[in-house]
């Protein structure tokens, strides 16, 4: 019986010698291995609140440490002689951040390798110039930003980041793996590493992730697989890459790419991808085939510029193109779609493609290129020496957008077939143009008319007067036409926002027929205005109308105006 209280009493003793812990509300700076030491006395805590900074030549080890279970803040190590961090290994998370750096004789991060961190914008680890450290491990509780960075002799690491991953300036490593095990978001960026050769990125979920794999001048091999949605690859500066294996045939959403001044790179016959926002191939000397260039689905833009060897286009994926082609200072054969055309037997017409005529030789060469009838995108003539546009008389349709802009034509003689322009008509800055009487659309919507800046132009009869039942436009625009003498027409159009501006020789607006303003007769905008010697607005069609709100009718600063008869508005 008394064997079993001398066991009760040297339970008690040892429970009360046991420091019971709490919070330390305040920051805390060790400099001495002395002040390691008496950590436990001094402080009696187990979480702190603040931050825990340990920097001091003079501390080896952080033993005295093994009850912190909890930093509420940063935690800093640095400037010390530690050659591992055992006595951190309780720790379970870090709030902010938690930065190690400038420790000389640090061989090892085992002792953290499963501390973890709560997600707050601010919360970062980094690793930095810890010039005896080898290997860095997975953390695989670290799901925030990390850098690693400037370690001398740093040869592996296994860390699987998770969010905003900047890995740079380690100069003797060699090959980094990641291996998928997370999803990552945000900045993945792996540049500088002098000796860095090979970098395999297996089934990365890209979600918002901006890939870069920059300025690593003896990186020979690039592998990365995987899904993507939203985000990029910037892959740039590598003047020993030859080996690019990229497989991205997963949903994709939004997606860039940039394959840029990779010096030794002669091929892309390992890149494949779903469909892709904007994928551009610039600036790599050497390139000279593009045949494993594989695209599944589509590409909105693409843009292939400053290959000097690149001379067979053909492979591109340019039926894949939705929106714009880009081609400039490649070899010859490549320069431009017009080469590309004659090289490959290429009609542009079967694509989904913007088309753009710069110059007179352009226009002229159309048939050749496109002979198209229906351009399924935009047209776009805009260039100071286009005279005339005859080789454009077999276009009858336009998908989107017709632009004329700032050219040298007299007239639209050449468009006398085009009936159709689906989406917007923009005429503007040609200083010659006299007439558009060419046109003869027959639309009944347009998301804008737009007729500015042209100044000898006379009359724009064939648009203010479409022979259509009904004409629905959102933006009609008539604005700084000098030579404009008079509008008359405009029936059976439906105008929600209508500007006539600025049209100094303009003296008389007639809305004839039934014109309607607005859905259901409710506008937005009617604006007639600093229209110089305007005498007289008169029309049908305006009983009743009713503006969206009180600034949606303006007439005004129209300085010889005497006559307005609207009806009752």
């Amino acid at each position: 019986m008394q064997e079993l209280k001398n066991l009760c009493l040297l339970f008690l003793l040892m429970l009360g010698s046991i420091q019971l812990m709490a919070q330390c509300p305040t920051d805390i700076t060790l400099t001495t291995q002395a002040q390691v030491d008496a950590f436990p006395n001094t402080y009696e805590c187990d979480t702190l609140l603040g931050t825990l900074v340990i920097t001091g030549a003079d501390i080896i080890n952080l033993d005295s440490l093994q009850y912190l279970i909890l930093l509420d803040d940063d935690l800093i190590i640095e400037n010390t002689s530690l050659v591992n961090l055992n006595g951190l290994q309780n720790i379970q998370v870090i709030r902010e951040r938690f930065t190690i750096e400038n420790n000389p004789n640090l061989l090892s991060l085992d002792a953290i390798s499963n501390i973890g961190s709560d997600v707050f914008w601010n919360n970062r680890m980094n690793i930095i110039a810890n010039n005896a450290l080898l290997t860095i491990p997975d953390f695989p509780n670290w799901a925030v930003p990390c850098t690693i960075a400037n370690n001398t002799i740093l040869q592996e690491v296994f860390f699987q980041p998770t969010s905003h991953f900047k890995l740079h300036n380690n100069p003797s490593l060699t090959s980094y793996v990641y291996n998928g095990n997370t999803d990552m978001e945000g900045l993945f960026d792996i540049h500088d590493n002098e000796n860095l050769e090979t970098i395999n990125i297996n089934s990365l979920d890209f979600f918002d992730v901006a890939l870069r794999i920059h300025n690593n001048p003896n990186l020979t091999y690039i592998s990365c697989n995987g899904e993507n949605d939203e985000g990029g690859i910037n892959i740039y500066d590598n003047a020993a890459l030859e080996n690019l294996v990229i497989d991205l045939s997963g949903n994709t959403n939004d997606f860039n790419i940039l394959l840029s001044n990779n010096a030794s790179l002669s091929n892309l016959d390992n890149v494949e991808m779903e469909s892709v926002a904007y994928l551009q191939i610039n600036d790599n000397p050497i390139l000279e085939n593009v045949e494993g260039l594989v695209i599944n689905s589509s590409i909105d833009y693409l843009q292939v510029i400053n290959n000097p060897l690149l001379q067979d286009c053909c492979s591109l994926p340019l039926d894949k193109v939705n929106y714009n082609i880009s081609l400039s200072d490649n070899a010859t054969g490549c320069s431009s779609i017009y080469q590309i055309a004659e090289s490959c037997d290429i009609n542009f017409c079967d694509f989904d493609q913007n088309i753009v005529l710069t110059s007179q030789a352009e226009v002229d060469a159309f048939p050749a290129t496109y002979d198209c009838i229906v351009i399924e995108g935009n047209l776009t003539i805009s260039g100071d020496d286009i005279t005339n546009i005859d080789a454009l008389q077999n276009i009858e349709e336009i998908k989107q957008v017709l632009t004329i802009n700032n050219t040298l034509l007299t007239n639209l003689n050449g468009l006398q077939n085009l009936t159709q322009v689906n989406e917007k008509l923009i005429i503007k800055n040609n200083d010659v143009l006299e007439n558009i009487d060419a046109l003869n659309l027959t639309n009944t919507y347009f998301d804008e008319i737009k007729i500015q800046n042209n100044a000898a132009l006379t009359s724009i009869e064939s648009i203010i007067n479409i022979p259509t039942s009904l004409i629905e436009v959102d933006n009609f625009m008539i604005i700084s036409n000098q030579a404009l003498t008079q509008l008359i027409g405009f029936n059976q159009y439906v105008i929600s926002n209508f500007h006539i501006n600025n049209n100094n020789n303009v003296s008389i607006i007639e809305f004839n027929g039934q014109i309607n303003f607005g859905n259901n007769g409710i506008v937005t905008y009617l604006n007639i205005v600093s229209n110089d010697n305007l005498t007289t607005i008169t029309g049908s069609g305006f009983d009743n109308m009713i503006f969206e709100d009180s600034y949606g009718l303006s007439i005004r600063s129209n300085n010889s105006l005497v006559n307005i008869e609207l009806g009752t508005i």
